[in-house]
């Protein structure tokens, strides 16, 4: 759903409907705050900011999938990046944005202002999904090694994004090995890229719990 879309929605409430949802928000706003900290981001220590985001990548993949990928992409939980179409990012915003971001208070210092970021406004922006069972990124190696195997990845090490990318680019299928290819090269390539050109093997975890979930 669409920005616009929610908007008109919005507007189209009464006052009885909007003011239950504004209750929520406040009661959510209320319980952040009690987690809050007071924390100075001008006294963190500036840091170079990488990152190895491919959103033009991802927004290729995306574009090209199958009808029947896309369904169980959005059967995943991961609809809302189907209509991904940003394929840059500002680097410069995005380190004054993390450098003003306080990860224990959830607050974003800008123009004297603190607002709190809640997981609610990441399903909004990105239309993730932001309840459900909590994801565990531990187990045993040798629940994991079938698909240690069949993506590359040894008992130590990462996962190739290269590998990733090529595998959802190369099949038609939408099978456990796609969704898995897919929601991996999706963390490392937009949602959790990091300095390298992997996606840590302890994702295998989540994705197997998850698996085993849906299926």
């Amino acid at each position: 759903m669409s920005m616009s879309e929610i908007r008109e929605k919005w507007k189209a409430l009464g006052d009885k409907a909007k003011q239950k949802y504004i209750e929520k928000a406040k009661l959510s706003s209320e319980a952040y705050k009690e987690q809050k900290v007071k924390v100075d981001p001008q006294e963190n220590s500036k840091e170079t900011f990488i990152t190895r985001t491919q959103l033009k990548t991802a927004c290729d993949i995306i574009r090209n999938l199958e009808p029947q990928q896309v369904e169980s992409v959005k059967a995943m939980g991961f609809g809302g990046l189907l209509r991904l179409k940003c394929t840059r990012l500002d680097r410069k915003l995005c380190e004054q944005l993390v450098s003003k971001f306080d990860p224990i208070s959830l607050c974003l210092y800008v123009h004297g202002k603190s607002p709190i970021i809640t997981p609610l406004d990441v399903h909004h922006i990105l239309g993730l999904p932001c309840e459900g069972k909590r994801v565990i990124l531990k187990g045993d190696i040798s629940e994991i090694l079938p698909l240690c195997e069949t993506h590359c990845v040894g008992a130590q090490g990462s996962i190739p994004l290269r590998h990733l990318e090529k595998y959802v680019r190369n099949t038609e299928d939408n099978d456990d090995n796609f969704k898995v290819a897919f929601v991996l090269f999706i963390m490392g390539a937009v949602l959790c890229p990091t300095s390298e050109l992997g996606v840590n093997r302890r994702f295998l975890h989540a994705v197997r719990t998850c698996l085993l979930l849906v299926n």
